[in-house]
C-alpha cells in the first residue's frame, strides 16, 4: 500500500521538523525557543502527526486482524491510556505544588512563568538504573502528553477497525 499523495505532502516536510526539533532540544541550552515555541513542543507535535500518518497508512492492515487480537489490542491500549493519564496528573500535581510552594516561601513572584525549568530528582534507591540523575518536568510532562495522545489516537483506530469487522 503506498502513501497516499496528501500522506506525502506532509510526511517529509514534518519529519525534517521533528529531526531538526529533537537535535536543537539536546544541543541548544535550556529556555531556548524557536518562534516563542521550545523545541520540544514542535517535537511533541510532529512526533505525534507523523505517529498518525504511519497508523492511518497502516490502518487498513488491522481490519484483517483477527476479531480477539483486535480485542486485547483495545485492551492494552486502555491500559498505556491509564498509565499516561497517571503520569500526567502526577506531573500537572507537582508541577503546580511546586509553583504554590516557591510562592509563599517568595522564591518567584505569583503569575511567574519561570516553571519551565523545574526538574525532579530520581528516587535514590533507583539512581544507579538512570544515565541522568534529574529530569526537566516541561520534558517529561510533554512526553507524557504525547504517549497519552498516541495512545487515544491507537484506540480510535483500532475501535474503527473493530467498527469495520462488524459493518462489512
Amino acid at each position: 500500500m503506498k502513501f497516499e499523495t496528501m500522506e506525502k505532502i506532509m510526511f517529509f516536510p514534518i519529519l525534517i521538523i521533528a529531526v531538526i526539533s529533537t537535535a536543537l532540544n539536546f544541543l541548544m541550552p535550556a529556555g531556548y525557543r524557536i518562534i516563542f515555541i521550545m523545541p520540544i513542543t514542535y517535537m511533541q507535535i510532529s512526533y505525534f502527526i507523523l505517529f498518525a500518518l504511519i497508523l492511518n497508512h497502516f490502518k487498513y492492515k488491522l481490519h484483517k486482524i483477527d476479531a480477539k487480537k483486535l480485542d486485547f489490542a483495545i485492551i492494552i491500549s486502555f491500559a498505556v491510556i491509564m498509565l499516561m493519564l497517571f503520569e500526567m496528573l502526577w506531573s500537572f500535581q507537582y508541577w503546580f505544588a511546586t509553583y504554590n510552594i516557591n510562592v509563599m516561601s517568595n522564591k518567584i513572584e505569583q503569575n511567574s512563568l519561570s516553571l519551565d525549568n523545574i526538574t525532579y530528582a530520581v528516587n535514590p534507591n533507583y539512581k544507579e538504573m538512570y544515565i541522568d540523575k534529574e529530569f526537566n518536568l516541561n520534558h517529561s510532562t510533554k512526553k507524557n502528553m504525547l504517549f497519552f495522545a498516541m495512545s487515544l489516537y491507537l484506540l480510535y483506530i483500532l475501535l474503527d477497525a473493530k467498527h469495520h469487522k462488524h459493518t462489512v
